[in-house]
């Protein structure tokens, strides 16, 4: 057996060392990410180290400062107490994610981080996420003080919200969400602004500066310079000359975008219109000169005022959603609805009227104005594709125009040249009718008073006469048209044949005028109906000679027939048929000839064209 003094000592052994496991095992890390919203706060003159023996006043996260201790401003400790942890031993997180302005933290007394310059203009952590990690060491096996030190500026919304300890793993997730939420959703947001203006930008100059384009690159300006405060952390300027082009940025934001939606509607109201011109001036005088002490109220009264004009705008979208197309029409109204619950959120947050997760605001309108601009543009598409459509049209018309004009200048030529043409064929008339004709005249009867006068001296004197009047006539500038040519045929021919004894019988009706025959040709046809006539009186010995028309298939037939002896195959050269053959087929026509014993049928075919003389009726 072993002695009871031995196993007395093994025993004290086992609890010594089961003792310095259990303090080995003691702190460290929380196991999951735990929330503290309850503090003791002190004012800090200077942001040196809180005093040992400093008075802390209990506090419940959020602290708002402007409802609990109006008019403070400058550095302040919050001291929490994390009880003692038996969790992990690797690393740590501490999350802030509600700061106004910034912030720094310590764990038992030693730094752990910040969250930028607390030198003006103190970094601009009012919509930004904090993490700071550190090893699970600095936790003790006791409670642990944790100290946040808060910069926030007089007359504004300094603010800390209840603060995260936890492993890094879990909060580091947590802090990414928020970062990409409150942070990276924004600057998307400013990117998708700045495009939107540079493309409405470019409309707007493209347009002659149209009003409709002007007003939505204004508001979209004004918000890409708003927009930039949700996601810049170290200021340029000042913090109080930031704060004031900001908010005044916000406010021209609406008014022009309470403009543009009128132009758009199609809506006139020249009194809204002309208040939301003075509110505009009045904003952005109260933005550049209030005092600091009333800035923080007089911007609250402005953002109020301009949240009814988005319940203003979301109500007209409604009222005259059927100017807009049905795709627009969804858009707008949507988009406005949807700023009007994030506006009021962002509002409630800033009046401290409930606790939230960051501002929505700048995501939510960054992503309406590039709807908004996006509808534009495709509106702008259609108007210049229709623009480009009408300029077609008016080009046709004007192509149509001047073709009319060419043509109407070539019928001016045409009629100054028949003009020239008939006062010359008129000069050459009365010449030919006073000298020429005169002298055959003259001639004529001469030859006809002597008693031994030449029968074929005579015949040869009377067919130069009558040749001469037919150059005279195919010189009239009325001697166009196929009705024309037959009644001077028949106005010359039948009491000459009446007088031979011969009867002429007139069958001519329908007689439209070919398009292609002129005075020349007009000449032409009067020569093959004169000679197909000469042929019946001099060589057939007809008693009947008979002239008609006849229209189908698109020609005019004329055809001379009559009742005289006929003439055979070997004759046909001798009476000038192959003359008339000719004159035919430069007519473009055609000559049919048919002779027998019951007489001969001269029939000229002319094809009429495309178009008929109306006086050929």
């Amino acid at each position: 057996m072993t002695p009871v003094p031995t196993r007395a000592l093994l025993l004290a052994a086992c609890l010594a060392v089961l003792g310095l496991a259990a303090h080995a095992g003691a702190g460290g890390c929380p196991r999951t990410a735990i929330e503290l919203h309850e503090a003791g706060f002190a004012p800090s003159p200077t942001g040196g180290p809180l005093p040992a023996d400093a008075v802390l006043t209990p506090v419940q996260l959020p602290d708002a400062w402007r409802a609990r201790i109006p008019d403070a401003g400058g550095f302040a400790w919050y001291r929490f107490t994390l009880p003692a942890q038996d969790g992990e031993q690797g690393r740590c997180g501490i999350l802030l994610p509600d700061v106004n302005m910034n912030a720094a933290v310590w764990v038992d007394g030693e730094w752990i981080g910040e969250g930028g310059s607390f030198t003006e203009p103190v970094a601009h952590n009012f919509n930004r996420p904090l993490y700071f990690p550190f090893p699970a060491a600095r936790l003790g096996d006791a409670a642990s003080t944790i100290d946040v030190l808060l910069y926030a500026y007089a007359d504004h919304f300094g603010r800390l919200g209840p603060i995260w300890v936890g492993p890094h793993d879990a909060l580091v997730r947590r802090y990414e969400w928020a970062y990409f939420r409150q942070v990276t959703l924004a600057k998307i947001g400013t990117v998708a602004a700045v495009v939107t203006a540079l493309g409405i930008g470019t409309v707007w100059v493209s347009t002659g500066f149209a009003p409709l384009y002007g007003c939505f690159f204004a508001s979209t300006a004004a918000w890409t310079v708003n927009s930039l405060n949700y996601w810049v952390r170290d200021l340029p300027m000042s913090h109080w000359a930031w704060d004031r082009l900001v908010n005044g940025a916000l406010d021209q934001f609406a008014v022009f975008l309470a403009l543009f939606f009128h132009r758009l509607l199609g809506v006139r109201r020249p009194r809204t219109e002309r208040s939301l011109v003075v509110f505009g001036i009045v904003a952005a005088l109260a933005a550049a000169f209030t005092p600091r002490a009333w800035f923080a109220e007089t911007m609250m009264v402005t953002h109020c005022a301009i949240t009814l004009i988005g319940a203003y705008v979301t109500a007209l979208s409604w009222i005259y959603r059927r100017s807009l197309s049905p795709l627009e029409a969804r858009i707008y109204l949507g988009a406005w609805l949807a700023q009007l619950a994030f506006s009021a959120h962002d509002l409630g947050i800033q009046l401290g009227l409930w606790r939230g997760g960051g501002y929505t605001l700048p995501y939510t309108v960054s992503c309406m104005m590039l709807a908004f601009g996006t509808t534009l543009a495709l509106r702008y598409v259609r108007t210049l594709r229709q623009a480009l459509a009408l300029n077609e049209t008016l080009e046709q018309r004007v192509r149509e125009r001047e073709a009319e004009l060419s043509r109407q200048f070539d019928r001016s030529r045409e009629l100054e040249r028949r003009d020239i043409l008939s006062r010359e064929r008129q000069r050459l008339m009365r010449e030919m009718h006073d000298g020429l004709g005169g002298h055959l005249v003259s001639s004529l009867a001469l030859a006809e008073s002597a008693d031994d006068a030449d029968p074929e001296i005579v015949a040869a004197l009377r067919d130069g006469l009558e040749e001469l009047r037919l150059v005279i006539l195919s010189l009239d500038a009325g001697f166009t048209e196929v009705p024309t040519l037959l009644a001077s045929l028949r106005e010359r021919l039948e009491p000459a044949l009446e007088r031979q004894g011969i009867r002429f019988r007139w069958g001519v009706g329908e007689a439209p005028t070919p398009k292609h025959l002129g005075p020349e040709q007009m000449l032409s046809v009067l020569r093959i109906l004169q000679e197909a006539i000469t042929n019946a009186v001099k060589h057939a010995r007809a008693t009947t000679i008979e002239v008609t028309t006849v229209v189908d298939d698109g020609a005019l037939t004329i055809t001379v027939r009559d009742d005289g002896g006929g003439f055979g195959p070997i004759v046909r050269r001798g009476r000038g048929l192959d003359n008339m053959e000719r004159r035919a087929h430069e007519l473009g026509g055609r000559l049919r000839v048919r002779s027998g014993e019951g007489g001969t049928t001269v029939a000229l075919r002319l094809p009429l064209g495309a178009g008929l003389s109306p006086s050929g009726r």
